[in-house]
C-alpha cells in the first residue's frame, strides 16, 4: 500500500460516501471481501439508529427502583420509546422517582451533557477540558457515565435488569439497523468470516445479541457477578458512588471495553486480529468519537448513521486502507416503499491528495508538535502509571478484606480503599497537568482535520459534520497498544 503523507500522518487510499437507501446487507456487500476474516460491530448507535442502551438503562433503573418491575411491564406498550415514566396513582413511588432519580442518574448525566454534548461544541471549552482532563478528555467523560451505570446496576438483581433490557429492545425495535436474519445472511454468504460484537456497554445490555443474533463472539464491559448481582465497582467516585456497597468488585474483575481497550480485548481473544495479512472490517456509528481508535487498527472501517464520521487522515502507522460512510435503513424505514439507491461517491487516493494537500501539510506540522511533546513527556507519564499500578495493589487488598470482614475491620478496609482512590486521583490530576500544554496543538490539529473531513464530505451526498476522528494519544496516557510514538 502506497502511503501519501509525512512522518506522522497519511491519507487513506479510498473514501466512499454512500447515498441513501442502503440496508445493512447492502453495506456488507460493499465492505466485506472474500478474504475478510473478521467483521466487528459496535452496539450502541450501530444496531439501533441513534440509540444508547446504557443511557436508557440508567433511566429504566430509576423507574424500576421507584415503581417495580410489574408496573413497568404493565405500561410498556403505552410508554413507547419514552425514557421517563410517571405513575400518577402512587404518590410515594412518584416522589421516590422524582427525587432519587435526578440524584442518581440525572445529576451525573447533566454534568456529562453540559460538558460532552454542549460544551464540546465550543472550541474554547473543548480546549479547557483537554487542559484539565488530558487530550482524551471525551473518553474520560464517557468513562464517568459508564462508571455511574455500573454502580447503579449493582443495586438491582440481574434477573430484573435483564427484563428491563429486553423491554428496551422491544420498545425500540423499529430503530433496529441490524436484524438477526442479516447476520445469518452474512454467515451464509461468507462462511469463513468471524462476526464479533464489541461494545463498551455492560454485559447485560448485550444479552439480546447473545440470545438472538448468530454472531461468533460478544465482548463487553465486564465486572464480577455474585449471588445474582453485579458487584459495585471499586472506584467509589464522589460523583457517582451511593451509600455503603454490599460487595465491592476486585479491581482486576472490572474490565472496560472502550477505545483502545476494545482492540486489546479483541487481540486477547483473537490473537491474529492485527496480523498484516488478516483483512478486518469494523462497522460503528462512532458517536462522540468513541471508536475513532479503530482507524488505527482495522484494514477497513464503515461509519453508519454517524454524527461523528471517520476522518480520511490517519497515523502513518495505521493499516487502514479504506473508509465507508453510509446512512443505513432502520427496520421502520425498510417497511416503507423501497426507494432507489442514492449515488455513491468514491474518492481515490489521488483525488484525496489533490483535495486535501493543504490540510494534510498543516496537520502534519501540528502532529509533529504533538509527537515531540508526548515523546518528551512519556517518561514522566510512565512513572505516574507505575505509581498508580502499585496503588492498585493496595486497592485489591483493601477490597478483599472489605468483602470478607465485618464491623470495624470492614470500616477500616473501606477507609484504606478511599484513601488509595484519593491518591490515585491526585496522580491523575498530576498527569493532566503535565499533559496540559498538549491541549492547544491537539485542538489546532483537530480543527485542521475537521476542515479536511468536512471538505471531503461536502463533495458527496452527505453534509459535513463536526468532531472528526484524529490520531489518538491514548497509548501515551494508558500504556495501551502503540501504533506510533505519541499516537
Amino acid at each position: 500500500m502506497v502511503r501519501a503523507a509525512g512522518r506522522h500522518l497519511r491519507l487513506v487510499d479510498r473514501y466512499v460516501l454512500h447515498g441513501k437507501g442502503l440496508d445493512f446487507p447492502g453495506l456488507c456487500r460493499r465492505v466485506i471481501r472474500p478474504e475478510t476474516r473478521y467483521l466487528v460491530l459496535d452496539l450502541d448507535g450501530t444496531f439501533h439508529q441513534g440509540l444508547n442502551l446504557g443511557v436508557l438503562l440508567g433511566w429504566e433503573l430509576c423507574a424500576f427502583q421507584a415503581y417495580g418491575l410489574e408496573f413497568l411491564q404493565r405500561v410498556e406498550k403505552a410508554r413507547g420509546q419514552g425514557a421517563v415514566v410517571v405513575n400518577w396513582r402512587d404518590h410515594k413511588a412518584r416522589l421516590h422517582y422524582c427525587t432519587r432519580g435526578p440524584r442518581r442518574w440525572a445529576l451525573p448525566g447533566g454534568v456529562y451533557y453540559l460538558l460532552a454534548r454542549i460544551g464540546w461544541k465550543n472550541r474554547a471549552v473543548r480546549r479547557a477540558l483537554r487542559r484539565n482532563l488530558g487530550p482524551q478528555a471525551m473518553d474520560r467523560l464517557l468513562g464517568l457515565m459508564r462508571l455511574n451505570l455500573m454502580h447503579h446496576l449493582a443495586e438491582a438483581d440481574l434477573a430484573d435488569v435483564r427484563e428491563l433490557v429486553k423491554s428496551l429492545w422491544r420498545r425500540h425495535q423499529d430503530r433496529l439497523v441490524i436484524e438477526p436474519e442479516d447476520i445469518a445472511w452474512v454467515r451464509r454468504t461468507w462462511p469463513d468470516l468471524k462476526i464479533i460484537v464489541s461494545s463498551a456497554s455492560p454485559s447485560v445490555c448485550l444479552d439480546p445479541v447473545r440470545e438472538t443474533y448468530p454472531v461468533h463472539d460478544v465482548i463487553s464491559t465486564q465486572i464480577e457477578e455474585k449471588d445474582g448481582r453485579t458487584a459495585t465497582p471499586h472506584n467509589l467516585h464522589p460523583l457517582v458512588a451511593s451509600g455503603r456497597p454490599g460487595r465491592i468488585a476486585p479491581p482486576g474483575s472490572f474490565s472496560e471495553n472502550a477505545s483502545h481497550d476494545k482492540i486489546a480485548r479483541l487481540v486477547e481473544r483473537h490473537p491474529d486480529f492485527l496480523s498484516p495479512d488478516v483483512h478486518t472490517v469494523g462497522i460503528t456509528d462512532t458517536k462522540h468519537g468513541e471508536d475513532h481508535a479503530w482507524a488505527e487498527y482495522f484494514k477497513c472501517v464503515a461509519d453508519v448513521n454517524s454524527p461523528d464520521p471517520f476522518s480520511p487522515v490517519v497515523s502513518a502507522a495505521s493499516p487502514l486502507a479504506e473508509i465507508h460512510s453510509a446512512p443505513v435503513l432502520t427496520r421502520a424505514q425498510r417497511r416503507e416503499a423501497p426507494q432507489p439507491l442514492g449515488k455513491a461517491l468514491e474518492l481515490s487516493k489521488n483525488r484525496l491528495e489533490t483535495l486535501l494537500a493543504g490540510d494534510l501539510e498543516r496537520a502534519e506540522g501540528l502532529a509533529g508538535q504533538c509527537f515531540d511533546m508526548t515523546e518528551a513527556l512519556a517518561p514522566a507519564i510512565d512513572e505516574i502509571h507505575g505509581r498508580k499500578k502499585r496503588m492498585e495493589g493496595v486497592m485489591e487488598r483493601a477490597v478483599h478484606l472489605y468483602n470478607k470482614a465485618q464491623g470495624p475491620v470492614r470500616d477500616e478496609a473501606l477507609a484504606i480503599l478511599v484513601r488509595a482512590l484519593s491518591r490515585s486521583r491526585r496522580l491523575d490530576r498530576r498527569a493532566s497537568r503535565l499533559l496540559a500544554p498538549l491541549a492547544s496543538p491537539w485542538s489546532a490539529l483537530e480543527r485542521v482535520l475537521e476542515s479536511a473531513r468536512d471538505r471531503v464530505r461536502e463533495t458527496g451526498p452527505q453534509p459535513g459534520r463536526k468532531s472528526p476522528s484524529f490520531p489518538d494519544s491514548s497509548p501515551v496516557l494508558d500504556n495501551g497498544p502503540q501504533t506510533a510514538p505519541g499516537f
